[in-house]
C-alpha cells in the first residue's frame, strides 16, 4: 500500500464514523450494577471450623515432615550399608593375599 492510499483509507475510516452518534447506555444499567453488588452469596465460616481446619492442617504437615525424616534416615542408613558392603566385597576379593 503506497502512502497516499494508506492516507486515504484511514480518512476514509474517520469519516465514515463522522455520523454516528456515541454509545449510550440504558437508563436503569446504573440500578442493575447496584443490586448486583449488593447481592452477595459470601458463606460465613464459623470460627470452630475454621479453627478445626487450621488443626487438621497442622497435623497433616506434621505427619509428613516425621515421614520425610524417617525416609532420609532410612536411605542414610541403606546407603552406608550398601557402601560397607561393596568395599569388604572388593577388599576380600582383590586383596586376598594369603590365597591357598
Amino acid at each position: 500500500m503506497k502512502k497516499n492510499d494508506k492516507e486515504k483509507w484511514i480518512d476514509d475510516v474517520f469519516d465514515s464514523v463522522k455520523g454516528s452518534e456515541r454509545a449510550k447506555p440504558s437508563k436503569d444499567l446504573f440500578g442493575k450494577i447496584l443490586n448486583e453488588i449488593d447481592v452477595s452469596d459470601a458463606s460465613i465460616i464459623p470460627l470452630f471450623q475454621l479453627r478445626m481446619l487450621a488443626a487438621a492442617a497442622i497435623v497433616l504437615l506434621v505427619l509428613n515432615i516425621a515421614i520425610l525424616r524417617q525416609n532420609v534416615q532410612n536411605n542414610n542408613s541403606n546407603s552406608e550399608e550398601w557402601l560397607s558392603e561393596k568395599v569388604e566385597e572388593s577388599v576380600i576379593s582383590n586383596y586376598n593375599i594369603y590365597a591357598e
